[in-house]
C-alpha cells in the first residue's frame, strides 16, 4: 500500500511538472523583465559592460562598420580558435567577420572564409556549456559547413597520455555507446590511438572491487552500501599504490619514476 501511494504521488508530481513548466517559464520571464532593464540601464549609467556586452559590442563593431571590419582581418594572416566546443553562435560570427573582413548584414553561412584562413580545433565530447549556447549541435553544423564550402576535417586521435592497454580499455568501453544522431546532439566516437608503450611489469587497468557492496537485510547489491565501503577500499588502495606497489609513471621527458600521491587523480560522483 505504501509503495502505491509513493508510485501514484510520483505520477502527480511528474505529471504537475510537466504541465506548469511553460507557464512557470513565461511568468519568470515577465517577472524578471524589470530586474533585466534596471540592469542594464545601471550598466549604462556607470559606464560598464559585462561579459556578453563586449561580445554583442565586438560583432556589431565588426558587422556595421566595413573599414573596422577590413582593418581588423588585416591585421591577423590566419585566425585558430580553440576549444570550439564552448564557442556560441555570437563568438562563432566574430570569428568569421575577423577572417574574411566582411560586413554588414549576413548570414553565418555567407561568412565564408579562403582556405587555410581560419582553422577550429576542439572536441565534441567536451561540450559541456549548453546553457551559455555553446551547444554540441553548432559544433557539427559548422563542421559541415566547412566540408561544404572547401575545408577539411582533420582527425587527431594521437594519445600521448596513456598506455596502449588503457587506450584499448576506453575504446572498447565507449565505442559503442556514443553513437551519433541525426540531430547532431551527439558526438561520434572516434576510437584514440596510443604512441606509448605500456609498462612492462605491471597492469594498466586495475578493476578495483567493492568490499561490502550488498545490504544485510535484502542480500542485494545496495548503493548505500557500497558508498559506505567504497571510499575506505579507494584510500587504501592508493596507499598500497604510493607506499608499496613498486609501479612506475612517466614523466614529460619519458623517463620512468615511481609513483607519488602527486601522479594519483580520483574521479567520483558529484555530491548533489
Amino acid at each position: 500500500e505504501v509503495f502505491a501511494k509513493r508510485d501514484s504521488t510520483k505520477a502527480f508530481i511528474e505529471e504537475t511538472l510537466q504541465t506548469s513548466d511553460a507557464e512557470l517559464a513565461a511568468l519568470l520571464q515577465a517577472d524578471l523583465l524589470p530586474l533585466v532593464e534596471n540592469y542594464c540601464e545601471l550598466l549604462a549609467r556607470t559606464g560598464k559592460l559585462d561579459f556578453l556586452d563586449l561580445l554583442v559590442r565586438a560583432r556589431d563593431l565588426l558587422a556595421n562598420s566595413a573599414p573596422v571590419a577590413a582593418s581588423t582581418s588585416a591585421k591577423y594572416r590566419v585566425v585558430l580558435c580553440d576549444e570550439f566546443q564552448d564557442t556560441d553562435p555570437l563568438q562563432l560570427e566574430i570569428l568569421l567577420r575577423v577572417a574574411t573582413g566582411k560586413a554588414g548584414p549576413r548570414q553565418l553561412t555567407e561568412l565564408v572564409p579562403d582556405n587555410g584562413r581560419i582553422f577550429f580545433v576542439g572536441d565534441p565530447k567536451q561540450s559541456i556549456y549548453r546553457f551559455r549556447r555553446a551547444d554540441v549541435t553548432l559544433y557539427e553544423r559548422v563542421k559541415t559547413w566547412i566540408c561544404e564550402s572547401g575545408g577539411r576535417v582533420v582527425t587527431l586521435s594521437s594519445n600521448f597520455r596513456s598506455v596502449r592497454t588503457l587506450a584499448d580499455f576506453t575504446n572498447a568501453a565507449l565505442a559503442k555507446s556514443m553513437l551519433p544522431n541525426p540531430r547532431g546532439s551527439q558526438a561520434n566516437y572516434v576510437p584514440i590511438a596510443a604512441v606509448t608503450d605500456d609498462i612492462e611489469g605491471q597492469p594498466a587497468v586495475i578493476a578495483l572491487p567493492v568490499p561490502s557492496p550488498y545490504s544485510p537485510k535484502t542480500g542485494k547489491v545496495s548503493s548505500y552500501y557500497v558508498g559506505l565501503s567504497f571510499p575506505d577500499a579507494a584510500a587504501a588502495f592508493v596507499e598500497w599504490l604510493v607506499s608499496e606497489s613498486g609501479y612506475k609513471v612517466r614523466e614529460k621527458d619519458g623517463t620512468l619514476v615511481p609513483v607519488r600521491a602527486g601522479h594519483v587523480c580520483i574521479l567520483f560522483r558529484r555530491f548533489t
